[in-house]
C-alpha cells in the first residue's frame, strides 16, 4: 500500500500494561522520579505522524518489545539490519509494505 514499515525489536524484560498503555504520554515513567524526563516515546511519535506515519508498540513482561513505525514508502526501499544489531541485540528491518 506504498508504506514504508521500519521495526525495532528487542529481547529485553518488556513493558507492563500500564506502561504500554501510556508509553506515548509525556512525562510518563514507571521508574522512580528524577530519572528520565520520559519524553522520548512522545517525540518520537510526534516526529513520524510530522512525516505522515505512525508508531506502535507491542510488547508484554518478560517477553521484549516490538515497536513498528509506517511511513509513506520513497521510491525505493532497502531491506537492512544495523551494524550493532550482534552486538546489543536489537534488530531493525525496513521495507517496503
Amino acid at each position: 500500500d506504498g508504506r514504508l514499515l521500519i521495526v525495532i525489536q528487542d529481547q529485553g524484560t518488556g513493558m507492563s500494561t500500564r506502561a504500554l498503555q501510556h508509553a506515548f504520554d509525556p512525562f510518563f515513567s514507571e521508574k522512580p522520579a528524577g530519572r528520565r524526563t520520559g519524553l522520548g516515546l512522545t517525540r518520537a511519535r510526534r516526529l513520524v505522524e510530522l512525516h505522515g506515519g505512525e508508531v506502535s508498540l507491542q510488547s508484554a513482561p518478560g517477553e521484549g518489545t516490538t515497536a513498528t513505525i509506517s511511513l509513506p514508502a520513497p521510491e525505493h526501499a532497502v531491506m537492512s539490519q544495523g551494524p550493532s544489531a550482534a552486538r546489543t541485540g536489537l534488530q531493525t528491518a525496513v521495507s517496503a509494505a
